[in-house]
């Protein structure tokens, strides 16, 4: 009888010092849905891991990093740019592009004049008085200041003038802090249109439009033509930046100082085998067959046999 509950007096103790294996991931909104179900999969291999996700846009992903001094194992963006812009060379070596989307307008079957609306005369409908339409903040969401080049792209491509200024002076435009926070209001019928990632539009069983190629902002064929689109962000300590249209190119990274880096290049692995990659692929993202490595002589070499 002792002996037995000696045995279970240990048993407690196991398990009141017992502490999960956790891997922190800090990512763009867009990235949600198929980052929760990539963990779902590599948790079988890994069962006693907890993945914590904080979602965010993708330039508050860098500041949580670079002003707060919040360090995860991952971070994900939906624009590389943003590595180069506030965390190389202090704050993470290398990053690894893995994904594209293109640009379009999202909205649903109650959506004011929906059954008009095609891809020559969309910058008619959303700005009829009684259109309500909405895009992320384009200081904190990549999205959102893609949603501005695509408007300044459209302008030559119509040949139409004023789409962007149209854009930024509406009164009728709802403006959040993430693309993925448009997706509600639309199916609330809050909003009649969104500018939204392909993906997310995809993902969450939305009607939209796709936006031609020369504006879209997918089409590598196109990069020159997408750096006429030239928009002014906050940047890097509170900064004005100008940044310059170009394809859509999605990116992760292992920060400098990350507690459980072991793990997080296994995840990384996971995200880019053949498993990960036709996640991606099925909510709506352009998934790269050879992924593009920034600084690749700091790649982990766990990464290296990777590509």
């Amino acid at each position: 009888m002792k002996k037995s509950i000696l045995f279970l007096i240990f048993l407690l103790f196991l398990a009141s010092n017992y502490f999960p294996e956790i891997l922190t991931i800090f990512h763009a909104g867009s990235l949600t849905k198929p980052l929760n179900e990539v963990a779902v999969l590599f948790k079988k291999s890994h069962p006693d891991l907890e993945v914590r996700f904080e979602s965010s846009g993708s330039l508050i992903v860098a500041r949580k990093i670079t002003e707060l001094g919040k360090i995860p194992d991952i971070a994900l963006f939906a624009d590389y740019r943003i590595f180069t812009l506030f965390l190389f060379p202090d704050f993470a070596s290398f990053q690894v592009r893995f994904a594209s989307n293109s640009m379009v307008l999202a909205f649903t079957e109650n959506s004011r004049y929906s059954e008009e609306l095609n891809d020559s005369n969309w910058f008619e409908i959303i700005f009829r008085p009684d259109v309500k339409f909405g895009y992320s903040n384009p200081d904190i969401d990549p999205c959102g200041y893609r949603a501005l080049m695509v408007c300044k792209l459209a302008e030559k491509h119509y040949g139409v003038p004023n789409i962007f200024q149209k854009l930024k002076t509406s009164k009728n435009a709802l403006i959040l802090k993430k693309s993925v926070d448009l997706v509600s209001y639309l199916q609330l019928g809050e909003l009649d249109y969104a500018f939204l990632y392909r993906s997310e539009a995809v993902s969450s069983g939305l009607k939209f439009i796709e936006f031609p190629a020369e504006i879209n902002l997918a089409f590598e064929e196109f990069k020159t033509s997408y750096k006429n689109a030239v928009v002014e962000i906050t940047g890097k300590d509170g900064e004005k930046t100008k940044v310059t249209g170009e394809p859509i190119y999605y990116s992760f990274t292992v920060p400098v100082g990350a507690q459980n880096r072991k793990t997080a290049v296994e995840f990384l692995k996971f995200l880019l085998s053949k498993e990960g990659k036709a996640v991606f692929k099925k909510y709506g993202f352009i998934v790269f067959e050879e992924p593009i490595v920034d600084f690749p002589e700091n790649l982990p070499e766990e990464l290296k046999g990777v590509f």
